[in-house]
């Protein structure tokens, strides 16, 4: 349900309090995590000796269980402990990390299917909590500034692992370093989830679980008021594997060595933070469909742009377009999914609109790691290109609802 009145005194609340504090700085360990690990996996699966095919199943396994566990993980979030949720996530990212040291296809995809949950339950219980302490007013601009802390680690983590990964020398000393690092991101994530209110959401348990009974086995599950946010989320999403995931080895099929691929991830990460700086909470200013648009058309551009490319420059050009139009998109459709969620159960539905995410990222791997084998990088970014192109006629076509 749409809050469609906001009281003229909401516009100045304040968004940096303590507890926005802490989920930012959670935030930023857990991007790093992810981050760090984005790059190298593919890199340690494919050193291995498997394909690109392989690690598309391996980076859709950890989406699958993302996916699977993410209905349950949002009725805990509402009917247990939103700091629980989000702490427990951090542990799931953290544990089963250092066992990548090992070298085995089977121990890799297990591990990433355990992380796969952990990062359910830390996006779900990190949504919950911002949609449980984001002034109304200010949503779009609180979401903006946690996905500051989420660029800023994705512009910094990749090429520290890969820096790492190079200064360590390969398999007997890089990975380890890297997996060890990551790691300690994911532990101190839990730790950070201990400093948080113990109460946050718990005033809405009992009227949720009232909620959920009445409306059926499903409603304790899934919120339907998120779904247009969340097919916008899906169609960005499922470009962003082919552009993040598998540029190393896209770069060396152009011959720019991997190590170099860092300036990539850095120029991405920077731009991001530039992005938010000048138009953070845009879509309160704009409108949501206007932002969205915006930011589906500039990655239109940067993943155009990665399927002409033939050198460093114009990789890093087509991630500083991409980049631009995640920061416009992303915080726009989260807010869209607040403002359309059931206040009671924001537990479901910040799961229900992030499951999306998954799914698209899933699908997504695969489908890059599929086409990239079968038909070349080359062929993968085309493809990569048809859902920004679905996104940008479903903003026209629901423009009604998106103001």
């Amino acid at each position: 349900m749409r809050e469609q009145t906001v009281p003229v005194g909401e516009a100045a609340q304040p968004i940096w309090t303590r507890t926005f504090a802490l989920l930012s700085l959670a935030q930023f360990l857990s991007y790093g995590h992810f981050g760090m690990l984005t790059p190298l996996i593919p890199l340690f699966v494919t050193s291995l000796g498997y394909d690109e095919l392989t690690v598309g199943l391996v980076l859709a396994g950890f989406s699958i269980t993302s996916f699977g566990i993410r209905p349950l993980i949002g009725y805990w979030t509402d009917t247990w402990s939103v700091r629980g949720i989000l702490g427990m996530g951090g542990l799931l990212l953290a544990l089963p990390t250092a066992a990548l040291a090992v070298p085995q296809i089977w121990v890799v995809a297990a591990v990433n299917a355990v992380r796969g949950v952990g990062w359910s339950a830390f996006n779900t219980g990190g949504n919950t909590l911002l949609a449980h302490v984001a002034p109304p007013a200010r949503r779009g601009e609180a979401a903006s500034y946690v996905g500051l802390f989420q660029s800023l680690a994705l512009s910094i983590t990749p090429p520290f692992a890969l820096w790492l990964l190079e200064v360590g020398g390969g398999p007997d000393g890089g990975y380890p370093a890297v997996f060890l690092v990551a790691a300690l991101a994911g532990l101190m994530v839990g730790a950070l989830a201990l400093l948080l209110p113990a109460g946050i959401g718990i005033e809405s348990h009992s009227t949720s679980i009232r909620a959920s009974s009445d409306g059926g086995v499903l409603a304790r599950f899934f919120d339907p008021g998120v779904m247009l946010a969340s097919m916008l989320l899906l169609c960005m999403m499922l470009a962003s594997p082919a552009v993040t995931t598998f540029v190393p080895l896209y770069a060396r099929t152009l011959g720019v060595p991997v190590a170099s691929t860092g300036w990539f991830y850095l120029a991405s990460g920077l731009t991001s933070l530039a992005t938010r700086a000048v138009v953070g909470g845009a879509s309160d200013r704009w409108g949501r469909g206007p932002a969205m648009a915006g930011g589906l058309s500039f990655a239109l551009l940067g993943t155009a742009m990665l399927w002409g490319a033939s050198d460093l420059g114009s990789l890093v050009l087509g991630g500083v377009a991409f980049s631009i139009g995640q920061t416009l998109h992303q915080p726009a459709t989260m807010a869209l999914a607040i403002d359309q969620s059931n206040p009671r159960r924001r537990g479901a539905a910040m799961a229900s609109y992030s499951l999306w995410f998954q799914v698209a990222t899933g699908l997504g791997s695969a489908l890059s790691g599929a086409i990239a084998s079968a038909a070349g990088y080359k062929a993968m970014y085309a493809v990569a290109l048809l859902p920004l192109i679905a996104g940008l006629v479903l903003v026209a076509a629901k423009r009604g609802a998106l103001k």
